[in-house]
């Protein structure tokens, strides 16, 4: 396959050729996340992939944030992002801080959650 066909792929797979729609949306979404704020949207603001959806994302994402969809969480160095609420276990589990000094009462907990 030459590296035109490659590029042209990926940029499709990247809604960058053409709008998604809602189901693409989550798809790509899902993919890409955690999602950040758009630095012009202000502190809390619905995460938003632009200019790659036909409808608007950012009052889109506003109702998944509103249902719990869409979970807040500090990720990579302590930036905030949205994750979809199906894959919390799964960033818990990538992102989770090890403790440097863990109280005795965290130990307890540690040694009976592998049990």
């Amino acid at each position: 396959m030459n590296e035109n066909k490659i590029v042209s792929l990926r940029m499709e797979r990247q809604h960058l050729t053409h709008k998604a729609d809602e189901s693409e949306y989550i798809s790509l979404y899902r993919d890409l996340q955690p999602g950040q704020n758009v630095y012009w949207n202000g502190f809390g603001a619905p995460p938003s992939l632009t200019f790659r959806a036909d409808f608007d994302d950012i009052e889109f994402n506003r109702l998944r944030q509103a249902n719990r969809s869409l979970l807040k969480g500090r990720f990579v160095g302590g930036n905030l992002g949205w994750i979809m609420k199906d894959d919390f276990e799964l960033f818990a589990c990538l992102f989770c801080k090890m403790l440097d000094k863990p109280t005795e009462k965290q130990l307890v907990i540690k040694r009976t959650d592998r049990a």
